[in-house]
């Protein structure tokens, strides 16, 4: 698979993504159900947020969403943690936009160079396109959690 290609089945991931929670109510996204650590928001949230940590900060490029974003929806965090919450459509809309900005900034040829980043011990990501294929290994994983969230809210 080339990296056009493995752009287009992030566009693919995302699709399914976008149709498990698209009629969920916004009210929904932020009830955390007993017996889970986050909710629907915080899981969008850091779908997006990774994506954009492989594709932007390891090229030293700023991330394209908002502020605060980041903290909020990085690894081991919680709604708990939050000092304000997220805006649902803003999540919305960027859950459907920031893949088209990924590939647009790709093919402008901005994100040829990533660090490496050790995802595991021993497999080390060194190209984009191991980044972006492990994002949608990565989003399916939270995707499959969210619609665990769906099913309790």
């Amino acid at each position: 698979m080339d990296m056009k290609e493995t752009l287009q089945f992030a566009k693919f991931v995302r699709s399914l993504t976008i149709g498990t929670v698209k009629d969920v109510d916004d009210e929904k996204w932020l009830i955390t159900p007993e017996g889970f650590h986050n909710n629907i928001a915080w899981n969008v949230g850091h779908i997006v947020a990774s994506q954009c940590y492989f594709a932007y900060a390891l090229c030293g490029l700023p991330l394209p969403i908002p502020e605060g974003y980041g903290a909020m929806m990085n690894r081991d965090t919680s709604p708990e943690g939050w000092d304000s919450q997220p805006d649902i459509s803003e999540l919305r809309e960027l859950l459907a936009s920031i893949i088209d900005t990924i590939i647009e900034d790709h093919t402008q040829g901005k994100l040829d160079s990533p660090k490496p980043f050790n995802l595991f011990p021993h497999y080390p990501m060194t190209t984009m396109e191991q980044m972006v294929q492990f994002s949608c290994v990565h989003e399916g994983m939270h995707r499959g959690a969210i619609a665990a969230l769906i099913a309790h809210v």
